[in-house]
This record gives C-alpha cells, structure tokens and sequence, in this order.
C-alpha cells in the first residue's frame, strides 16, 4: 500500500494518496516506522494541496510514531515557513539537519528565513553548506548571492550570480539580481544589459520591466521608462507606486498623463497613503496633505511611507515650475529614505539633473 502510494504521490494524484494512506493508517497492521511513513506521505498529499493545518497534524503523527524522521521535520518546517511561523520552521529545520548533517534542502529553506529576516551571515554560511554538499544547482548560488547582495559583499555577490548562470545560462532571475548589483554599484548600462537579458529569457518577467524602468528614469529617459512601467503594469497592475512613475515619467516627457492616472485610481482610496500621493497629482491634495499622509503610513504601517512622500512633493514641485522647492523635497528624500530605496536614487538624480550637490552619508557597506 505505501509503494502504491507513492506510486500515486509521483503521478501527482494527491487524492489517491490521501486514500492509500488513510485506509493503511485506519487498519493499524504496520510497525512504528511504516506508520509514520504513511502519516508523512498523506502529510506531503496534504502539504501539496495547501491544506497546511491538516499536513501539520500528520507530521506531528509521523514524528510521534518516529522521532528521527528527519524529512517529517523538514516538511513541518516548511509548513511553518508557508504559514508564517518561521521561527518554528528554524527549530524543524534545525533537528532535520542535526539528524541529517547532509540535508541539502534543509540548509537552504533555513538559509532563505535568515535571508528573509536580515541575518545575512548566517544566511550565507547555509547556503555555503549547501553548495558543498552539492555544488551542481544554479538556484542556491543564486540564493547565496542574495545574501551576499543584503550583506553588501557586492563583487562576491555578482560572482555567485555569474556562477549560477554558467550552470543554468537560462536562469532569468540570475540575471535580475545582477541588474541590482549593478545598480547597487552605479554600473547602470551593465543593469540595463542584465534586465533586458532577463526579459529576453522571460518576457512575462514583470520584476525585470519594473527595475529596468526604474533605471531608465533614474537616467532621465522618461520615453524608455514609460514603456518599462507601462509593460510592468500590464502584467501585475496593482502596483500605485509604478502608476505614479508611470504617470511622472509621460509628465516628465511633456505628455499629459493625470488622465490614464485618473482611470488607474477608480476606486482607491485617495484619503490614505499611497492615495494621497495620487490625488495630488490629480489636483485633489496639496503637498502638505500628501505629506501628512506619508507620516501617518510611516508611524502605523511602517512602509515608508515619509521619504516617498518627500520624493513625490519634489517631483510635484518641478512639475510646477517650483524649483527651490523641488530641491529641498529631493534633500529630504536623501536624508529621511534608506540608501537602497530607488526614491533615494532618483533624488539624488533629480539634485544633480538641476545642478544642485548635497553631501549625504552613505551606508558603510
């Protein structure tokens, strides 16, 4: 019965395998172990079928019936990771790995929560483990070069990206995280030729037309970057950030936009950020409106929210003639935003297109 479904579990039939398993669970005639193997195989039909509370309480059998179930813990943990609880997903990862020191997919679903949180060394010391282990899959350089991106270790990040696309020379993601080391160290042309490859090996590639848009305007070519948002949109169109750019980028050209901007607003609410930012493009707020807005998404909602604002007020202000102003909402950007927020660069730009210089302190890394 547990070779029949498994059998199922490889053609895909979850069904069978929810079936198979429960009817050798119900007659209660295998050993602890052969139980505990039906429960993980119902626990992965379940886990596959996102049916996520009914996977946990089979792991949680599986496990009972065999403490040193290494792949039981992996899949709990990774349960956990789906449902939000990555700290019990840490914990399953880690006794699947002290029970099996050479569980690879363990390292690396461990490594992509420490990528998640921030915790970039301990990050890269998983996925280092991984590819000692198994130094053949592209994802895992691609994933290490991730961590090394977040840590600032540019030049080893673009090294892991370079070494996943010689092992997987389709991979378009590869190509993507180069773009944003190339951007990170102000080689824009490089990140133009790494979005543009990306989007050659996939063109539904949404992320890739965002970024590259993002650097288009960042160099002031509204013409390429309104296609860039444009395109971006198309694909994924809920983005109210790109809908700004995309509407910024046709003004900065001289085209009128606030009508495409009106359309993309039905129905959002311009009372709240990043509403406000919209209705001040469409004459409904003020700056200082959209401003206030901006505060309150930065102290409740933590997104942000204040420096945006700064950016968007000083793209308002050169829309309006308004330089003087202009400049000091791109200084606040500068100083109120993170360095690695695209609102920072481009008011950087924006300061430097107009021929004013601040000096800001970068980050360190």
């Amino acid at each position: 019965m547990l070779a029949a479904s498994a059998s199922a579990m490889e053609r895909g039939d979850l069904d069978e395998v929810v079936v198979l398993t429960t009817g050798v669970i119900e007659s209660g005639y295998l050993s602890n172990q052969g139980t505990a193997v039906a429960y993980y195989q119902r626990g992965l039909a379940f886990c596959r079928k996102k049916l996520y509370e009914q996977a946990i309480e089979d792991f949680n059998e599986a496990i009972r019936f065999d403490p040193e179930f290494a792949r039981a813990y992996y899949h709990r943990g990774y349960v956990c990771r789906q449902t939000g609880r990555n700290g019990h997903a840490i914990e399953n990862y880690n006794r699947a790995i002290r029970l099996d020191p050479e569980f690879v997919p363990a390292y690396i679903n461990r490594g992509a929560i420490h990528v998640d949180e921030g915790l970039y060394y301990h990050a890269i010391q998983d996925f280092h483990q991984a590819i000692r282990l198994d130094p053949r899959h592209a994802r895992v350089y691609s994933d290490r070069g991730c961590a090394f991106y977040g840590n600032g270790r540019y030049d080893r990040a673009l090294e892991d990206f370079n070494e996943a696309l010689r092992l997987e020379p389709t991979f378009a993601l590869a190509h993507l995280h180069r773009g944003h080391v190339y951007c990170a160290t102000a080689c824009y042309d490089h990140a133009i030729d790494a979005y543009t490859q990306a989007l050659q090996l996939d063109p539904q590639f949404a992320l890739a037309y965002k970024n590259r848009g993002h650097v288009h305007y960042y160099q002031g070519r509204f013409s390429e970057a309104e296609t860039d948002y444009s395109t971006y949109l198309e694909l994924r169109g809920d983005d109210v950030s790109v809908m700004i750019l995309l509407y910024l980028a046709r003004a900065r050209r001289g085209a009128d936009g606030q009508n495409v901007l009106c359309r993309q607003a039905h129905g959002m609410n311009l009372f709240e950020w990043p509403g406000a930012a919209v209705a001040m493009f469409l004459g409904d707020a003020t700056p200082e409106e959209a401003l206030a807005q901006a505060r309150v998404d930065s102290e409740t909602v933590k997104n942000g929210g204040r420096h945006l604002g700064f950016f968007y007020a000083g793209q308002y202000y050169l829309l309006q003639g308004q330089t003087d102003d202009a400049v000091e909402m791109c200084r606040q950007a500068i100083l109120d935003g993170a360095t690695d927020c695209f609102e920072h660069a481009f008011a950087e730009a924006e300061l430097a297109r107009i021929g004013v210089s601040i000096l800001i302190p970068r980050d360190p890394r």
